[in-house]
């Protein structure tokens, strides 16, 4: 999944936002960095929350507030400053998810439209297709071909990740 999005937001950064490529590219990889290791420390009121957002039951980004106070996109921008990566890097996973209004935070369209995919493949594609044609004014068959070319570019990637 992070490959999927990873490889998506990079090509869409080259249709929407040319110069923000290599920034899409690793906000939309790491931007849920923060999922496995949340699930691990924080054990089954964590695994319960994972379990509803896979059995649809809401956003994690919503379930995760409710229930904590806190999200993933939180705590993996907090990582990236403790890690001191580019602050720039750490905005945009901050703010990837499109149902959050966090304007003051600098992230590139194309992170939040590949925040629109699921875990599984095809999921979430409405959403990406109808955000991309609504944000950007991107026909549907040109996001489609996108998705495409990603999906071909993210099986490459994951045989890197192994």
């Amino acid at each position: 999944a992070a490959a999927r999005r990873a490889a998506t937001g990079q090509a869409l950064a080259q249709l929407v936002e040319p110069s923000t490529r290599a920034l899409s590219f690793s906000a939309s990889l790491l931007e849920d960095m923060a999922v496995p290791l949340l699930a691990h420390s924080v054990g089954s009121r964590y695994s319960e929350i994972l379990d509803a957002w896979h059995h649809g039951e809401g956003d994690l980004y919503a379930l995760e507030s409710s229930e904590f106070g806190w999200t993933h996109a939180s705590v993996a921008s907090w990582l990236c400053s403790t890690w001191h990566l580019p602050e720039i890097l750490s905005e945009a996973i901050a703010a990837h998810h499109p149902c959050e209004d966090q304007s003051e935070l600098r992230c590139p369209i194309a992170v939040r439209l590949s925040a629109c995919l699921g875990e599984e493949d095809g999921q979430g594609v409405d959403e990406l297709v109808s955000l991309a044609r609504d944000e950007c004014g991107l026909a549907e068959d040109r996001v489609l071909e996108v998705l495409e070319g990603a999906a071909e570019r993210a099986e490459e990637l994951s045989l890197l990740f192994g």
